[in-house]
């Protein structure tokens, strides 16, 4: 009978300031899957069944004892991304000088250095991709900012 206890309910017992600070990390937070995993909890409180949960954030039920877990034994802590998870940036600091470097032999024409640039780094990415990371290191002062 290994199993029982993947079948038993399980809420979150939350106090008032659970709820708020809870409420706010929903509203606010900066990660998305952090805002998820605040609401769920939020949602476990008003007593919806894991199997609801999980439904709803189209996770395994798995994922949503993890998240009730790490609620329980770090907090609000707990629901942050840890580092190294969550996706790896396309384009990075690395690739700055080389980035730019086409950007300018391209005469500013993001497309023409986008082509030039997927073959070279051997990588695939959108124009908006570019367009982002040119914004991003422009914004770290060690890029011209167009001024």
């Amino acid at each position: 009978m290994w199993h029982l206890w993947y079948m038993r309910p399980r809420f979150a017992n939350l106090t008032p300031d659970e709820v708020t600070t809870l409420q706010d990390g929903h509203n606010h937070g900066l990660q998305f899957q952090f805002r998820n995993r605040c609401l769920c909890i939020l949602l476990s409180h008003q007593q919806q069944p894991v199997k609801w949960l999980k439904d709803h954030f189209q996770v395994s039920r798995l994922t949503i004892y993890n998240w009730l877990d790490a609620w329980e034994e770090q907090g609000l802590r707990g629901l942050y991304n840890r580092p190294g998870q969550g996706r790896r940036p396309i384009l990075t600091t690395r690739d700055k000088a080389m980035v730019t470097q086409h950007v300018e032999q391209h005469s500013q024409q993001l497309k023409l250095a986008r082509q030039t640039l997927r073959i070279e780094l051997n990588r695939d990415f959108s124009q908006k991709t570019l367009s982002r990371f040119l914004k991003s290191v422009a914004g770290d002062g060690n890029a011209s900012g167009g001024a």
